[in-house]
């Protein structure tokens, strides 16, 4: 039996057990490779054009603590990332200003 999916809206078969999360166990003909973790967005995508039995996947199922830790990893470099960009605001402010006080008087000058 072949299975094709046109649109996210369907329904995948009722065994399927759904996760965030797949590992490939057998690629066939998919741009995937074999072990290769990939997310549910991903698959759905994939069975828009390849029916479901050309594509081999096991579902990642992780508990609730795995699932707050990967969140809270996610948190800390995305917290990370923020404080590097605010610094880097504050660098990048600092040097607008200074440009603007070295150059204020040619400014006033030229009338801006």
């Amino acid at each position: 039996m072949t299975i094709k999916l046109t649109t996210v809206q369907q329904i995948l078969p009722t065994d399927f057990i759904q996760s965030e999360q797949y590992t490939v166990i057998e690629p066939g003909l998919s741009k995937f490779n074999q072990d290769q973790t990939i997310t549910h967005d991903e698959l759905i995508e994939y069975l828009k054009d390849q029916p479901l039995n050309t594509i081999s996947v096991l579902p990642m199922l992780i508990d609730e603590k795995q699932k707050r830790e990967i969140t809270e990893n996610k948190i800390k470099k995305l917290e990370k990332r923020i404080n590097e960009l605010e610094e880097d605001n504050k660098k990048l402010s600092k040097q607008i200003s200074d440009y603007i006080k070295k150059y204020e008087d040619s400014f006033r000058k030229a009338g801006m």
